[in-house]
């Protein structure tokens, strides 16, 4: 019996679930309200992760948010990089062992997931930085 995930890929691209088909798809097929509705997806997915630590810690200014600049998302780049080593020197700590899985806002600031937040937020601003219209630094 074969793999099937060879044959999700060609689903995928036939859907224009892969990433590639996708940008491939919204440049040949352009349509304003398409690019529109992907910024607005990007700013909304932004505004669901928790910064305040990260930009405390890591000195981000809002305008940095606002108009993403390269040290700004090299910074957050690092810092990922910097946790996950930590978390991996210094295991998983308590908190993940004994709390409530639904106590998010304490598992959310061990090393594993303040580096998955810099990820995330890194890959978003990064989009943000490229995106049409967006003034960059």
């Amino acid at each position: 019996m074969g793999s099937s995930i060879p044959l999700l890929a060609v689903r995928d691209r036939w859907i224009g679930w892969h990433g590639e088909t996708f940008l491939e798809k919204l440049t040949q097929d352009f349509i304003p309200s398409k690019l529109e509705w992907l910024i607005k997806q990007v700013e909304v997915q932004i505004n669901q992760i928790y910064i305040p630590d990260l930009v405390d810690e890591l000195e981000i200014s809002q305008d940095s948010l606002t108009t993403p600049n390269v040290e700004t998302i090299e910074s957050l780049a690092f810092f990922e990089l910097e946790e996950f080593k930590k978390h991996r020197e210094e295991g998983a700590p308590e908190v993940l062992k004994t709390s409530n899985p639904d106590d998010w806002s304490e598992i959310s600031k061990t090393f594993l997931y303040r580096g998955k937040r810099a990820d995330a937020l890194a890959k978003l601003l990064r989009i943000r930085r490229n995106s049409p219209g967006t003034q960059t630094a």
